[in-house]
């Protein structure tokens, strides 16, 4: 069971609306990124085509998006299919397989297009990466404020403020060269 979320919604806008509800529940989530996918692609080549083929462009979006569920679609044409090939006359054989191409035609699927989906390894690996960044950024923010306190120290030492260490003495020496 997919649905439409709203990063869908804001990357294809009003051509998720092109989905009806009713679909929306029946079909997973990748077929429901297939069709908008292909809805874009349409919708793309409508922005530079004339007006009566841009308008057939933006018509088989639609229909792509409204089509049944490919899954539906292809059981209902295989049923055709297999009274085609039970039929005992060509005659019949040849209207099933007519009623199963006319049902393909009616419900047009979009294209499978691979999508990245991490395994459960590499999110762990993503993860634990992360960790590690945090841990090196608090890292870091800590020596500098070690650094910031030696400073700190040291230039109370020099003005006096504070009792001068063997430290003090080698960071003055190597400072100054001697």
């Amino acid at each position: 069971m997919g649905q439409i979320t709203g990063e869908m919604r804001e990357k294809y806008g009003h051509q998720a609306d092109w989905i009806p509800p009713g679909i929306v529940v029946r079909i997973d989530e990748d077929e429901i990124l297939d069709r908008l996918d292909q809805a874009a692609d349409y919708w793309k080549k409508a922005e530079s085509a004339p007006a009566d083929l841009a308008r057939g462009y933006m018509d088989m979006g639609r229909i792509i998006c409204q089509a049944a569920p490919r899954d539906e679609t292809e059981q209902q044409a295989q049923e055709w299919m297999v009274k085609a090939a039970d039929a005992h006359t060509s005659v019949h054989a040849a209207a099933c397989i007519t009623k199963a191409h006319e049902i393909r035609q009616a419900n047009p699927p979009a294209p499978r297009r691979v999508r990245y989906r991490p395994s459960p390894e590499q999110l762990a690996k993503a993860q634990a990466v992360a960790v590690l960044q945090a841990d090196i950024v608090k890292a870091a923010i800590a020596k500098q404020a070690r650094q910031a306190e030696e400073d700190r120290n040291y230039q109370d030492a020099l003005a006096g403020r504070r009792q001068w260490t063997i430290g003090d003495q080698v960071r003055y020496q190597r400072e100054n060269g001697s």
